[in-house]
Order: structure tokens, then C-alpha cells, then sequence
């Protein structure tokens, strides 16, 4: 069963109505319900950042209203503004007479008691007051129910296990995507990282934000062979003849940029240093042509120097990918693609980085398996992600 976070917005002022309506509900907590207000907060703490975060964590939130509470900045803006802004599920309960008319959000929901009573005036008796109270509480339950079967029911943010190609689904990188644009307006470059670390999904990235042409990408792990390879370039181009020297031709005249991915792969499909020289010399005689390659060896290991002529490989600057910034790790672990799917709290996340650094494809595995452990608390996820870590990396 899956914890919902409730968050509990009030004035200081209310603060005793606040303590006997969380007396009454504190039963649902044995169902799997975590109420949080800013009593809760430590000493020492940083109030302002701890009240945004719980704000960001929540499901549902009870908005105690009085006019204190309408009168207050923080309350309606920081955190009322917020709850609207990502379509947390608000309660709002009337305390005492307040110009609830004059904001939107309060006119446009259905609160309790109802109609123009409030608790002050019309539930100062214990019997009807708790009768309220029973009210909101079924109330919560439901949406609580709701909430429980919308997440059950919702795909898991984090099942994406090959290269991203969609932007939206696209975290960070900026600095490194900045990184290859500048270094592409000066010549060609080698792509360089370890397995998983993001190179593909960072082509896909300048893919769709290149101002040119495109040719590509070109994964070498389904090319054939050497001609294979130049009958799929000669299609791209729309060259009906088949060979180097037609390709050649063209790409001398062509403002375009060649995108090649796992070249790794390359020399196993009969693809030798000499094919990259040949690219080589086309970047020499036509400026505007460019190319990105995908590895994750240098390629003076790839193709290593034949001592025949210049070295294959030295036309193109190595640009190593390396692990998330932790800000980005954090981010990505927010869903921001998914917002309606449930959250991780800051403990589980600090226990996914804990566990995974800040490598783009182990954080999204270990993402992938304590989601699931979210609806499922028995699931030992941390156990099935280090299978997943020595079967795929």
C-alpha cells in the first residue's frame, strides 16, 4: 500500500483548530496516510526550504481557511499557488467568517461545512463538530482511494531503457550539449563514454536541435558491412549509383552533418581506418561538412595508425561524457515528463544517488525498481537492480 502525503496549510493563529481536526484524522494514518505540517520541522532546519519541499512531496492537501489565513502571503501564494500550479487535490475547510468569495480558487471548489457556515458559528457543539469531521474524513479516504488506484493504475515514469529519443524525456546535459555545438562550428568531433553513459540519447538531443542537415545517425551496430554502410549513406543522399566515389561527390558540396553512432562496432563490420580517412578528407575540402562519432574507446584504439599518411582519426576532437551533475540527478528523479505519477520523498531519493551516483542509466534503473517498490513495500528493489547491473552493464 502506497503512502499518501497530506499537507496540512493553516495560519499560526488557528492553530488549535489545526491540532483537534489532526487529533481526528490521525487514525488514517494505520491506512497508510502521512499528515505534515510545519510543526514538524527541526531546529536549525530551514523552514522556507523544508514547507517547499513537503508542498512538492503532497498528494492532497487540507487548506484550514480563516481570514488570518486568506490575509496571509505565504499561505495563499507560496503554498495555496503551488498546490494549484501542479493540481495537488485541495480541501478547504472554513474555520470562521473570511472573504472566501473573493478568491477564485476557494469559489470554484467544493469546501466544508458548505454554503456560508463555518465551524466557529455553526459547529461550536461536539456532536456536530465531530459529525464534520467523520464527513471530511470519508471524504479523504476516497480521494485517497483514488489517488492509490490513479497511481496503480499509471505506467512507470522510468521504464525508457535505450537512448532518449524524446526531448521532454531529456534531463540536463545542457552544458555538454553546449560543449559539442561549439566544438562542431570548428570542425568534427569523437563522442567518447563508457557504456550507458548517455552518448546516444545526447545525439538524439542534437539531432533535433541542429540548424542543417542531418545524415543519421548511423548505428554501426546494424550495419552489414563496408558496403552496406555506403549504400545506406548513397540512400540518404539520393545517389542511385553505388560506391565511395558518387558519395564523395556529393559531400564535397554539401553543407551536412554526419552523425555516427557505436563506431566501436565499425571495424567488425569490415570498416577500416582507411573509410575514415576517407571522411577526413572530405572534412578537409569542404568546411561546412561535419561529423559527430559515438564511441566508447578513443578511436586511436578503434583504428589504430596504420603509419601510412596522417592518422585516421586525429580530424575528429574528443568531447568524454561523463556522469549527471548531481542537480540533474535530482531532477531527473522528479519525473518532470510524468508529474502525475507518484513522488519520491527526499529519503528515497537520497537512497537511489546513495546507490546509483550520478551515471544517467543506473539512476534510471535503480528510479525504475523503487518505483515499483513505492505501491509495493515488500519488493526488494535494490536486489533486482544490481541483477539488472551485472546482466546489462
Amino acid at each position: 500500500m502506497s503512502t499518501i502525503k497530506i499537507f496540512i496549510s493553516y495560519s499560526h493563529q488557528d492553530t488549535h483548530h489545526m491540532e483537534e481536526l489532526r487529533g481526528f484524522l490521525r487514525g488514517l494514518e494505520n491506512e497508510g496516510v502521512e499528515f505534515w505540517t510545519d510543526q514538524r520541522i527541526a531546529t536549525g532546519e530551514l523552514w522556507d526550504e523544508e514547507i517547499k519541499r513537503k508542498i512538492a512531496e503532497s498528494e492532497i492537501a487540507l487548506a484550514l481557511v480563516s481570514q488570518a489565513f486568506l490575509d496571509s502571503p505565504y499561505c495563499t501564494r507560496i503554498e495555496i499557488g503551488t498546490f494549484i500550479v501542479q493540481r495537488t487535490h485541495i480541501f478547504p475547510i472554513i474555520l470562521s467568517p473570511c472573504e472566501w468569495q473573493r478568491h477564485d480558487w476557494l469559489k470554484s471548489r467544493q469546501f466544508l461545512p458548505g454554503g456560508d457556515k463555518t465551524i466557529e458559528e455553526h459547529y461550536t457543539e461536539s456532536g456536530p463538530r465531530r459529525r464534520l469531521f467523520l464527513k471530511l474524513r470519508q471524504d479523504l479516504r476516497k480521494q485517497i482511494e483514488k489517488r492509490r488506484s490513479a497511481l496503480a493504475a499509471s505506467p512507470n515514469p522510468f521504464d525508457q531503457i535505450l537512448a532518449i529519443r524524446e526531448s521532454g524525456r531529456f534531463i540536463g546535459r545542457n552544458a555538454e550539449l553546449t560543449r559539442l555545438r561549439n566544438l562542431l562550428q570548428g570542425g568534427s568531433v569523437a563522442l567518447l563514454g563508457e557504456p550507458k553513459i548517455g552518448k546516444s540519447s545526447l545525439l538524439w538531443r542534437l539531432i533535433e536541435s541542429w540548424q542543417g542537415e542531418i545524415l543519421g545517425p548511423f548505428d554501426f551496430q546494424e550495419i552489414e558491412d563496408q558496403d552496406d554502410f555506403y549504400n545506406c549513406l548513397a540512400e540518404k543522399l539520393g545517389i542511385l549509383e553505388s560506391g565511395w566515389r558518387p558519395i564523395r561527390e556529393k559531400l564535397k558540396q554539401r553543407r551536412t552533418l554526419l552523425v555516427l553512432d557505436e563506431l566501436d562496432a565499425a571495424p567488425e563490420r569490415g570498416l577500416k581506418g582507411e573509410c575514415l580517412g576517407q571522411f577526413r578528407a572530405i572534412c578537409n575540402h569542404n568546411l561546412d561538412f561535419k561529423m559527430v562519432a559515438a564511441s566508447r574507446n578513443p578511436l586511436k584504439a578503434v583504428f589504430p595508425d596504420s603509419g601510412r599518411g596522417s592518422p585516421p582519426f586525429n580530424f575528429l576532437q574528443p568531447l568524454t561524457l561523463g556522469e549527471m551533475r548531481e542537480n540533474e540527478a535530482r531532477e531527473l528523479l522528479r519525473h518532470p515528463w510524468m508529474p502525475a505519477a507518484l513522488s519520491f520523498d527526499s529519503a528515497t531519493v537520497d537512497a537511489i544517488l546513495q546507490l546509483a551516483k550520478f551515471h544517467p542509466f543506473k539512476l534510471q534503473r535503480a528510479a525504475f525498481h523503487c518505483y515499483h517498490a513505492l505501491t509495493d513495500p515488500t519488493y526488494d528493489w535494490q536486489s533486482d537492480w544490481r541483477q539488472d547491473m551485472e546482466h546489462m552493464l
